[in-house]
């Protein structure tokens, strides 16, 4: 269905990136602030942990259908479990299973993605972390739309 793939575009977005303190002119609308509630630091990889964010219907794009406004607004969070894999939630529901790889500052999500608001295509961005919060920058996504995982 592709309004499960509309949906987890900007969700994903939200749960996973924070908003910048100042943002340049020319750099897209910044998302929702993550915060973390554990992790644990294994060498050379995001951080295993839980990130929360919440989106509220001012972050959903305008003109988006309501059904799309239904199924993006609420609690997001997004479980990295490893170096390989990541769980989106929605509420408390499971959305997305985000196979990933890691090269250095470089996460490609893989087209295997799995669950009601999976993408099913390609992505890449580099990752970072400051303070706690983790940071996705959009290099490559064959979505129509911001997704980190």
């Amino acid at each position: 269905m592709k309004i499960h793939t509309l949906l987890l575009l900007p969700a994903l977005a939200a749960c996973s990136m924070a908003a910048p303190a100042a943002a340049p002119s020319a750099a897209p609308e910044p998302a929702p602030a993550v915060t973390r509630a554990s992790m644990a630091m294994p060498a050379a990889a995001i951080p295993v942990g839980t990130y929360h964010s919440t989106m509220a219907p001012s972050d959903v794009p305008a003109g988006a259908p309501d059904e799309m406004k239904t199924g993006l607004v609420g609690n997001w969070d997004i479980t990295v479990h490893g170096p390989t894999h990541a769980v989106v939630n929605v509420n408390g529901r499971q959305v997305v299973g985000a196979p990933f790889t890691l090269n250095g500052n470089e996460i490609d999500f893989s087209a295997d993605d799995t669950g009601e608001y999976a993408c099913h295509d390609a992505g890449r961005y580099t990752w970072s972390m400051d303070g706690g919060m983790l940071h996705f920058t959009k290099i490559e996504d064959a979505c129509a739309g911001p997704r980190p995982c």
